[in-house]
């Protein structure tokens, strides 16, 4: 999921009686579990409402008096639709400093930009105080969106680039970064360098005592489990480190799943057995994962 983990914090942290929020888009069952019992945990349950997909967001945006993107700060998103489709119908924006979604907005002109997660709240409740904050921050975005988001206006300015580069002598391609390296080099290239950004606290975060599930960097295109299984289809030979790490993230989201589940029975309720079976399947077909008890590591070669 992309948004921030103390999303429930900022719920409970806005004080505006009248603010409800409102949740649209696909996730997996195990991040709306754990965002259920954050919010639980807050006493904020009833301030959120979760919606999941919908296909025609413009009903949603024409309920809608403020946008708020509470985005994490290691996302990689960098087009954020749902933000230009909210300043595009002119809703004042909420978003976080140091994510992508700030880089499209003007903090006090076509927006608020918030430092922390208090403040974030805090800027929430002050637009939702404000009808004339609103309106005009709302108008100043619609205008900076017909700019920066118009689809003829990029369309155009796209097709004079490519007609330019079309004029000019073709270039000799640059090697992708990791090239020739093991699948595990490879997928620390993509995410950066080592000791640095996204693959330095990658290795931090599966080499720590706590490691948590994170659907993004196993599951999701380009992460762990997509290196591992185009190097499978490609012949390469097993890479132990490949395998451990996805067994420790596996074996993380094992964790959590079991404790999802003995919420659930508590509370009566049943989750998506296809979706279980399906991570099951991937489970048992990683050589690292271990069972309880066990330390994660490579596989043996026999």
């Amino acid at each position: 999921t992309k948004l921030h983990p103390d999303v429930a914090r900022i719920v409970a942290l806005v004080t505006h009686p009248d603010v409800t929020v409102a949740l649209h888009g696909d996730a997996d069952e195990r991040s709306v579990a754990r965002l259920g019992r954050q919010l639980r945990a807050h006493g904020v349950a009833d301030r959120v409402e979760l919606h999941g997909h919908v296909e025609d967001i413009a009903d949603v945006l024409a309920t809608a008096d403020l946008s708020v993107h509470p985005l994490r700060a290691d996302g990689y998103a960098t087009s954020e639709k749902t933000l230009q489709e909210a300043m595009w119908v002119g809703l004042p924006p909420v978003v976080i400093e140091g994510t992508a979604a700030a880089g499209w907005v003007e903090h006090e002109v076509s927006g608020l930009v918030a430092a922390d997660v208090p403040t974030f709240a805090a800027h929430v409740d002050r637009l939702a105080g404000d009808e004339v904050l609103r309106r005009r921050i709302g108008d100043a975005a619609r205008a900076a969106a017909r700019v920066r988001f118009d689809p003829r206006r990029n369309a155009a300015a796209l097709w004079d680039v490519v007609e330019r580069r079309m004029g000019e002598a073709k270039r000799t391609r640059a090697v992708l970064p990791g090239a020739g390296g093991s699948a595990s080099e490879r997928f620390l290239a993509a995410l950066g360098r080592a000791d640095g950004g996204m693959a330095g606290e990658f290795l931090r975060r599966v080499s720590g005592p706590d490691v948590r599930a994170d659907a993004l960097l196993l599951r999701g295109e380009g992460g762990v489990l997509h290196h591992r299984n185009v190097a499978a289809a490609s012949g390469e030979e097993p890479d132990g480190r490949l395998d451990a790490w996805a067994g420790v993230l596996l074996a993380a989201e094992e964790r959590e799943e079991r404790g999802e589940r003995e919420e659930r029975e508590e509370r009566g309720e049943r989750g998506d057995p296809v979706a279980e079976e399906a991570r099951s399947g991937d489970r048992a077909r990683s050589p690292g994962v271990p069972h309880d008890g066990e330390a994660a590591g490579p596989p043996e070669r026999t």
